[in-house]
């Protein structure tokens, strides 16, 4: 295996790593001992000169002599490159046309498991996180999601080792280390729902408008002026979110804000996380605690707290208030703590940085469907299974498809 796995990083080879079909920018790579070479036959860059004499630049802008594009190559470490062309399908093509006319070789996660560990397997775990990078939305995501490019198909050749000598046990241990971080994984590519919820006017949208830094949600001191569920997409400490205000709840007093109670109680529903918001300015009611023991809140705001007898406390004119943050959306007290405090129930702890972890709920699925075929019986498992296993990550389907 060692000696084929030699001969092949010495190959030169190409590949598309941004997904298939139109897009704006798409990137292919090139990679292998001579691989500068081959790019300098088919590549012009813009200073005139040779692409061979431009190698210590991370950044080449030239034209892709071929077709007469203008492209961008990236120079990374390790002979390899990224040529970034016209995300057109025909644009990608006749890059990688020209590559094959100077001797490398097309590689696509569609061709037929090897060995364990090898190229194919390798470049199909790092595809999965390219194409999830563009759905990461902040600096803090993306930064992690990058770490998986080397991480992620790294854990996955050791895998792919331990089944090749057999020993499903290790390889399984291995996976459910991936497996371990999948949750927070695949949340960096998504976007979750954090509402504020509680009675009319008690500030649920100037705490939005604190939060996000304009006026997105209407403020007013008539109670119900909110009729719908308002939302704006921020970050909290780098990590993306979307806030949605929503209208007050009571008894409604009309149809139309009937409606919008109903909405709003559907976003609840669905929320990632639920702040409870309360008026620090009038005692603590029967009518509070109701709200508050209908609601599963994973954080308690108690709003206007410069309008409370007891100041910047949690606790106003009565000791039945639950414990919360104090918070005054008009004086802008508590806003830091409450964003911080946002972060934290969202994210409460971070993976390692050397933990490889899974991007998708694709990658989860093809992972957990290779332990499975380990583990279906409890026993340790045979040369077959690990094959098969094999397969799967390289892939294939357990059948040798």
């Amino acid at each position: 295996m060692l000696n084929n796995l030699q001969t092949r990083s010495n190959q030169i080879v190409c590949s598309r790593l941004t997904a298939a079909g139109r897009g704006a920018i798409a990137v292919v790579e090139v990679r292998g001992f001579g691989a500068a070479k081959k790019i300098e036959n088919v590549f012009q860059p813009f200073n005139g000169r040779p692409f061979s004499n431009c190698l210590q630049r991370k950044l080449v802008y030239g034209t892709w002599t071929p077709t007469g594009e203008d492209v961008v190559v990236c120079v990374l470490p390790s002979d390899r490159f990224e040529v970034h062309c016209h995300g057109g399908t025909a644009a990608v093509d006749s890059v990688i046309a020209a590559l094959i006319d100077q001797g490398a070789t097309e590689e696509s996660s569609s061709r037929a498991p090897g060995e364990l560990g090898d190229v194919a397997s390798r470049d199909l775990w790092r595809a999965e996180v390219w194409q999830a990078l563009p759905d990461a939305t902040t600096t803090k995501t993306a930064s992690l999601m990058l770490r998986q490019l080397n991480l992620l198909p790294a854990a996955i050749v050791r895998v792919e080792e331990t089944l090749g000598r057999g020993d499903s046990t290790a390889a399984i241990d291995l996976m459910d280390q991936i497996l371990k971080w999948s949750d927070f994984g695949v949340s960096l590519t998504q976007v979750p729902s954090v509402v504020l919820c509680g009675q009319p006017n008690v500030g649920k949208s100037s705490l939005i408008n604190a939060v996000v830094g304009f006026q997105r949600a209407i403020v007013h001191q008539s109670a119900g002026t909110t009729r719908d569920v308002v939302s704006q997409r921020t970050a909290v400490d780098g990590w993306p979110i979307e806030i949605s205000d929503t209208a007050g709840l009571r008894n409604a007093q009309g149809t139309v804000e009937g409606i919008g109670i109903e909405n709003a109680r559907q976003k609840i529903e669905t929320a990632r996380l639920v702040i409870g918001v309360f008026d620090a300015s009038r005692p603590w009611s029967e009518a509070d605690q109701s709200l508050l023991e209908s609601l599963d809140c994973d954080i308690v705001i108690h709003n206007k707290s410069d309008c409370s007898d007891s100041g910047k406390t949690s606790t106003a004119k009565s000791d039945a208030r639950p414990p919360g943050l104090a918070t005054s959306a008009t004086q802008n007290e508590g806003i830091e703590q409450m964003v911080s405090l946002i972060a934290t129930k969202l994210v409460p702890e971070l993976p390692p940085e050397d933990a490889a972890w899974c991007v998708t709920e694709a990658v989860v699925a093809r992972l957990e469907k290779a332990r499975t075929v380990l583990a279906a019986d409890g026993s340790r498992c045979d040369q077959a299974d690990c094959e098969r296993a094999a397969k799967i990550l390289a892939g294939g389907s357990a059948n040798g498809d």
